[in-house]
């Protein structure tokens, strides 16, 4: 009888407390494209996408969604200050988009996007990828039209009937076209070695966070083996992307 006793008092005292702490309360219904981006509220780490109603002090917030983690050196975020009140259920859908590389040989071609240039090729777009139609367009060339969204392209362009000046004679035009694997092996390899090391890294976080929770040498062994695997593919990136650059200069 005592125990009963003791867990109705127990009940009746924290009652009141639980339900004032459920009206200081809103629910965050958080999804993001790609998924396992990490969620922070205030600086708070509240959990990976998708996140349903999950509990956080209503008012004035801070939301950081970023991918792959806060930890990666080419994570994609957004952030966004929000209001919420007490009891209020809030849905974010939060697009993160990628890395979008556009290549065009030769290169230097201005790219456009409706009206709007966006830079000249190479051109490496990050965030959200654009949407619609791109033109590149290049002096004694023709004008090229691409549909997006695309993880990426090569494109070559095609030099116009017209006479060509002579400081736009490349070497790719002379040859008709031998230099061109080169140019897309040095592209592919940067963007594929970009990606290795960026889920590399990602991996490698997490079997340190699992280290840190569990202190077993495994988790540290394998973060150390990860983290030596991205910095090695990074570098293959930075070399392929050096040797792009070169090859694309010297057309």
């Amino acid at each position: 009888m005592k125990i009963i006793a003791l867990q109705w008092l127990f009940f009746v005292l924290c009652t009141p407390f639980a339900l004032a702490q459920d009206e200081r309360e809103a629910r965050l219904t958080i999804q993001s494209n790609p998924t396992a981006a990490e969620v922070f509220v205030n600086g708070n780490f509240i959990g990976t996408t998708p996140l349903d109603r999950v509990a956080v002090t209503a008012g004035k917030v801070l939301l950081r969604v970023v991918y792959p983690s806060a930890k990666a050196w080419n994570a994609l975020e957004r952030t966004d200050t929000l209001t919420l009140q007490p009891g209020q259920e809030f849905l974010r859908d939060v697009d993160l988009g990628g890395v979008f590389s556009l290549v065009s040989v030769p290169s230097g071609a201005t790219v456009f996007r409706d009206s709007q240039e966006l830079g000249r090729t190479p051109l490496f777009w990050r965030g959200a990828a654009p949407v619609g139609e791109l033109r590149l367009r290049k002096e004694a060339y023709e004008e090229v039209t691409l549909s997006l969204p695309t993880e990426g392209s090569v494109v070559r362009l095609k030099p116009t009937t017209t006479d060509i000046p002579p400081e736009v004679l490349t070497s790719e035009m002379v040859n008709g076209g031998n230099n061109r694997i080169p140019v897309y092996a040095a592209a592919t390899a940067m963007i594929v070695s970009g990606v290795i090391a960026a889920y590399l890294k990602d991996q490698a976080d997490r079997e340190f966070d699992a280290y840190v929770q569990t202190a077993l040498p495994r988790h540290r062994e394998t973060t150390r083996r990860l983290d030596r695997q991205a910095g090695i593919s990074f570098v293959v990136a930075q070399v392929s992307f050096g040797a792009l650059a070169y090859l694309l200069l010297t057309e």
